[in-house]
């Protein structure tokens, strides 16, 4: 499993983890996480309060791949949709 470091733009190598184990540890509160397998989407998931989350159990014992920061464009009300904030995690 690789932690895109966006400061530095370099992967940095760490324990291999579950999905469920990753969004226990690394996503603050408050985070949009949006799960991939081979690239494609598979779930989000939106950390609550500390390390509360739901996400299928299949997809919550796969090992994290990859990690990145990124951004979604989400329809609002308004005119225009906006960016929000995402990690991306590939299992």
């Amino acid at each position: 499993m690789f932690e895109t470091d966006c400061n530095t733009g370099a992967d940095s190598s760490r324990r291999e983890m579950t999905v469920r184990e990753f969004l226990e540890t690394v996503p603050g509160v408050g985070e949009l996480v949006v799960v991939t397998c081979g690239g494609w989407p598979t779930c989000t998931v939106h950390i609550d309060c500390e390390d509360c989350f739901r996400m299928p159990a299949d997809i919550a014992h796969r090992k994290v791949l990859h990690s990145s920061f990124g951004s979604i464009k989400v329809t609002t009300r308004g005119p225009l949709p906006m960016d929000v904030p995402v990690r991306f995690v590939d299992c």
